[in-house]
């Protein structure tokens, strides 16, 4: 376990608060961070199998297509949060997302045939979901050599089709990609020139609920002396994190 995922461990449970948090793997994390959180009581590990296949189509080219279907399938069984181990929540939700059957929302790489694509790196969800049932179906399509196809294209055709089935929150994420983050519920957001560093329109502390970065992780989260050295927003952004977890965690282990 990287310090980056043990900050994105602590913002579920002191920032977003989480009842629980569910790791599910085929093997448990490993290292330091791991030995610190594993006792935690509002943490479990899971030990799941990495699926082969996807409707007999063998899962080859990208590992992510297993964490792709895997989320859905989860969530459709349990319901709750489902979230990628790079994302950091900086606000709880509030309780007007979970009147809804499934919450997502856009990513803001412009794809040309599609209007918008989403990115289901965090994702709200009932138990049963119907546009998760919907979206698990479309994997009758499964492309394993495209690793966006039916990770975030789909998702869209399938809103497209049930829109009354999902809620689309562009404030639930903001998403960072080679260190430019792009809020996309502004104008042009699809705009490569559009991002956190041009426009006002984003405030970290009000405007969003979590940050994800998709890549690379920043460098800032490489371990906590780097974090405490650093005075970027990213950097703020994991102390915010980390403070919030401070004082409470020793109570809770």
């Amino acid at each position: 376990m990287s310090f980056f995922a043990y900050l994105s461990l602590l913002s579920s449970l002191y920032v977003l608060n989480a009842e629980m948090v569910y790791i599910h793997g085929n093997f448990e994390p490993q290292g330091k961070y791991w030995e610190m959180i594993r006792n935690h009581k509002r943490v479990v590990f899971v030990w799941r199998d990495f699926p082969e296949a996807v409707f007999s189509e063998p899962i080859v080219k990208f590992a992510s297509h297993a964490s792709d279907y895997l989320r859905a399938f989860l969530l459709i069984r349990y319901g709750g949060i489902y979230m990628d181990w790079d994302v950091l929540w900086v606000r709880p939700i509030p309780d007007h997302l979970r009147r809804y059957d499934t919450v997502a929302c856009p990513d803001f790489p412009a794809t040309g045939a599609f209007p918008d694509v989403f990115n289901m790196g965090v994702l709200l969800a009932a138990k049963g979901s119907y546009y998760l049932r919907f979206f698990l179906e479309s994997y009758h399509h499964y492309l394993d050599y495209h690793w966006s196809y039916n990770a975030i294209h789909i998702p869209y055709k399938v809103y497209e089709k049930h829109a009354d089935l999902l809620y689309v929150d562009r404030h639930l994420q903001v998403i960072c990609a080679r260190g430019l983050c792009h809020p996309v519920w502004v104008q042009d957001f699809k705009n490569d020139e559009v991002n956190h560093l041009t426009t006002a329109s984003f405030d970290w502390k009000f405007d969003t609920l979590a940050v994800h970065w998709t890549y690379p992780d920043p460098e800032e989260f490489e371990d906590e002396q780097t974090l405490e050295d650093s005075i970027s927003m990213f950097a703020a952004i994991g102390k915010h994190v980390l403070r919030k977890a401070e004082h409470l965690l020793k109570t809770e282990l």
